[in-house]
């Protein structure tokens, strides 16, 4: 595998050699852009041929992997709490519930973040900001997740 820190890989020049010793780490402006790349759901976010770019917005909105994230740490500490096994009603009503809340604060804070997002390299290309989905569309979902997760 290819080391991704390699300066000249990212754009950059060799790394220049001190006393026999090579410099590690690229320079600090293309480390960020690589980290920038990386960590950035909308550059690994790739739409499926069969699902149409809207429904494919609206997903994107809910930010599904942080969901998940919650999710991860929400439904163990409910097995720890309940010092058993809680009961499938419980679990799932509160993954239902919580993926709902969730979703609909992410999708209101891309509504409400639309203008920086546009000014930003790392978040210029989200749903709102590239045209996918409408911001009326976008509250309009926000309303109705955190009104379906209580």
């Amino acid at each position: 595998m290819q080391n991704p820190w390699r300066a000249e890989d990212l754009g950059g020049a060799a790394p220049k050699t001190t006393a026999g010793r090579a410099s590690h780490g690229p320079p600090c402006s293309d480390y960020r852009r690589h980290v920038q790349q990386v960590s950035s759901a909308e550059t690994r976010h790739r739409s499926l041929p069969s699902v149409p770019p809207r429904l494919s917005g609206l997903v994107a909105l809910t930010k599904p992997r942080i969901i998940e994230l919650l999710l991860i740490t929400t439904v163990p500490a409910m097995f720890v709490a309940s010092r058993s096994v809680p009961s499938f009603r419980l679990v799932a009503m509160t993954v239902i519930g919580g993926t709902f809340a969730a979703g609909g604060a992410n999708a209101f804070n891309m509504f409400y973040d639309r203008d920086i997002d546009a000014v930003m390299d790392r978040t210029r290309r989200r749903p709102l900001v590239s045209g996918a989905v409408s911001p009326s569309d976008a509250l309009v979902l926000s309303v109705g997740l955190e009104v379906s997760a209580f």
